[in-house]
Parts: C-alpha cells; structure tokens; sequence
C-alpha cells in the first residue's frame, strides 16, 4: 500500500499507488500523472517543481525546463 514515484520516468511526473484489494494482502498498481507543469512529491503528490527539496530528483532538470 501507498503512492510511489516512478523512478523510470525522466519527466518526474508519473507515479503508482498500490491499492489493496480483498482480505488477503493483494493489491494492484494503479499508474497516475500528474498535470503540466507539475511533478510527483511523495507527500503533496503534485507540486510546481520549485516546491521540492532542495537536491530533490528531479527539481533542478524540471527547473531549468520550465
């Protein structure tokens, strides 16, 4: 369970959530994007790139593109 970057994306906008389904620990992954313009956070899941960390992933190449 729970919301992960896609680390084979070089935009940084893609991500996954694994979604329980039934009793049994299964669960499926669910591929999402996120607007123009943003990129994927792992708390606040889409943001302008100027609100990731400082040294985040993707903030200085997104930066430099915008």
């Amino acid at each position: 369970m729970g919301i992960y970057p896609d680390l084979s994306d070089p935009t940084c906008r893609k991500f996954y959530r694994c979604q329980p389904i039934g009793p049994f620990g299964k669960s499926i992954k669910i591929d999402m994007v996120c607007p123009p313009g943003t990129v994927f956070h792992p708390v606040m899941y889409c943001v302008p790139p100027k609100l990731l960390p400082p040294g985040a992933r993707c903030s200085l190449k997104l930066d430099a593109q915008m």
